[in-house]
């Protein structure tokens, strides 16, 4: 099991605080509640495209573009393990969040913040680590000051540098 805190947003706010939260962040994918009971993680390269493709929200992007991110929290039914004083380690607090994901049959799922609550990063929970190392390492995507379209990796591309088509600068996410 691992963890990311990724940024968090909701469906009105637009792509752009999306792209800055991911560049201020260095995040390679942010967290959208789409509804109460929806809520999805959009990898970067989704969102640059999004916005390269000239959508301004991010209610615009895709569900098949996102990965629906079950709740984790307790619930009557699944209740939280004793308290973390009585038990003496972190383990039996893992284990309950990976049945829980188990359970949901995700690869990933959200902890915090509960549904509906308005927080600027979400804690993601992957059920293996490798999982959770997919998002972190994944290549950045620049995108260019002057022409939405000229979008590249990094690298090639690279933060701050001029773009390969025009004379725009690349910022990348």
């Amino acid at each position: 099991m691992d963890y990311l805190f990724l940024p968090y947003l909701k469906s009105d706010d637009p792509l752009t605080d999306a792209l800055r939260r991911m560049r201020r962040t260095d995040s390679r994918a942010i967290v959208l509640e789409h509804s109460i009971d929806d809520r999805r993680f959009y990898m970067n390269k989704a969102v640059v495209e999004a916005w390269s493709d000239g959508k301004s929200k991010c209610s615009e992007l895709p569900d098949t573009e996102g990965t629906k991110l079950p709740d984790l929290g307790a619930t009557p039914n699944v209740p939280w393990p004793p308290p973390l004083h009585q038990l003496g380690s972190w383990t039996s607090l893992e284990t309950f969040l990976e049945k829980q994901l188990v359970a949901k049959k995700a690869t990933y799922g959200i902890l915090l913040p509960r549904p509906g609550d308005v927080r600027p990063t979400a804690l993601v929970i992957s059920q293996h680590e490798s999982d959770a190392d997919k998002i972190r390492n994944a290549v950045k995507y620049c995108r260019c000051t002057n022409n939405k379209t000229h979008i590249e990796p990094c690298p090639p591309a690279s933060d701050n540098k001029n773009c390969f088509y025009c004379s725009g600068i690349y910022k990348c996410y």
